[in-house]
């Protein structure tokens, strides 16, 4: 709280501050943070479901911050071993989650509405349960990935899941994407058009890509990335399908 407060020091431009903790990191198993677990209802005690735990931290940074720093939002990402919903633990108004699609864990050959994939059906449900929860909930997706540098096929899905998670509550978005434009280009300007603007026509937008970008080579590059799409459309649902 005491390094909250001087982040902050009354700027009113500060919008949000991290409390997020390591990368998919193991949480602490000492019999007091057992024992908030448990004050919370939450039976496991190996550490790996403890949104009620990061909930009760973030109330209590909160509560310490000086009263003109409290417009800020405290940050932590809904993603790893705090994925699952809380349990009975309360998030306080100023309380903002970030909900990740995480490739290993979630199917990226289908939209997040899509019933035919059981990984997709589960994230869905969480979507909506921290929704209802959160008054700022983000999306966290990734239009590229590190561990792989061929064309990932994204577009049909980021135009379905988008306008679905802004439907459920959705506030923001933090979208991951590497520099592989050769690969990839196609999701960082689709994606890049659709958060300034998620009502334009996504076909429009295709056709701008193609024609403006590439000029005579564009029915062959339109035929490369829609390979590409086609080739994530038709995959059988499941992870690492790329």
């Amino acid at each position: 709280a005491r390094k909250v407060n001087a982040a902050i020091n009354g700027n009113k431009e500060t919008l949000v501050v991290s409390l997020d903790p390591e990368d998919y990191s193991p949480m602490c198993l000492c019999d007091r943070c057992l024992a908030l677990d448990a004050k919370y209802g939450q039976t496991r005690q190996d550490g790996t479901e403890v949104a009620d735990r990061l909930l009760h931290f973030s109330n209590e940074v909160y509560q310490r911050l000086n009263p003109e720093n409290k417009h800020v939002y405290l940050g932590i990402l809904i993603y790893g071993y705090q994925m699952e919903l809380p349990i009975s633990a309360k998030a306080h108004p100023h309380h903002a989650g970030m909900i990740c699609n995480f490739p290993p864990r979630y199917d990226h050959t289908r939209p997040i509405n899509d019933p035919t994939s059981e990984m997709n059906r589960d994230f869905l449900k969480l979507v909506k349960g921290w929704g209802s929860l959160l008054k700022q909930l983000g999306y966290y997706d990734y239009y590229g990935h590190w561990y792989y540098f061929g064309p990932w096929g994204m577009v049909n899905k980021m135009r379905e899941d988008l306008p679905v998670f802004r439907e459920l509550g959705g506030t923001f978005l933090m979208l991951e994407a590497q520099p592989n434009f050769a690969s990839q280009g196609i999701n960082h300007y689709i994606a890049s058009r659709l958060a300034w603007n998620l009502d334009e026509d996504v076909d429009v937008l295709l056709d701008e890509f193609f024609e403006k970008y590439y000029g005579p080579a564009e029915t062959a590059m339109r035929n490369y990335w829609m390979g590409a799409e086609r080739q994530f459309a038709l995959a059988r649902p499941g992870t690492h399908a790329e």
